[in-house]
């Protein structure tokens, strides 16, 4: 089985990842959700001495995760099953979800060129280039807060100016 880990925090402020997955179940109605949903949070909460991190309610409109972008795959394949985890290997690795299986892998770049002479940031899935309104889209399936949170995030990922990875889908959505 696969595991795929996710940060509490980023840059010293909470990712609400967990959260955002959770609520991207909600929302795509998966199947007994909010039976597991109860399950795995009194679990967290039976770990970790406390909750997980909640959005506030004015914060949530568009704060669903359905996806999530990575370097590398391992032996990641689509029709794989994977949990998703926080703490990945530590002595307080805790899975958050029950197994899902992989829908779809899509190939992504992300590319940072200085204008003029270059076409400023793009990204690129499966051979198509995305507009603005997309690219804004994916930044928020992708759980960030905004487009550029989004390009923050991945110009400081970038080597030599671009970004290729993976998008790895957990629910039927596809770019």
């Amino acid at each position: 089985m696969n595991r795929i880990d996710f940060t509490e925090t980023i840059n010293e402020k909470p990712s609400y990842f967990i959260y955002k997955i959770w609520e991207g179940f909600f929302r795509e109605e998966i199947p007994r959700c909010e039976y597991y949903f109860h399950l795995f949070s009194d679990a967290y909460r039976e770990q970790f001495g406390k909750d997980w991190d909640e959005m506030e309610d004015n914060v949530r409109i568009d704060c669903a995760k359905y996806h999530t972008i990575r370097r590398k795959l391992g032996t990641l394949q689509e029709d794989s099953e994977v949990v998703l985890v926080v703490n990945k290997g530590k002595f307080n690795e805790f899975i958050f979800t029950p197994t899902l299986f992989v829908h779809s892998i899509q190939q992504i770049y992300i590319i940072d060129e200085d204008e003029p002479e270059g076409f400023g940031f793009t990204v690129n899935i499966d051979g198509y280039i995305k507009t603005e309104a997309q690219i804004e889209q994916l930044a928020l399936n992708d759980g960030f807060e905004s487009l550029e949170a989004f390009k923050t995030y991945f110009k400081s990922k970038m080597i030599n100016g671009s970004y290729e990875g993976k998008i790895i889908h957990w629910t039927k959505l596809k770019y």
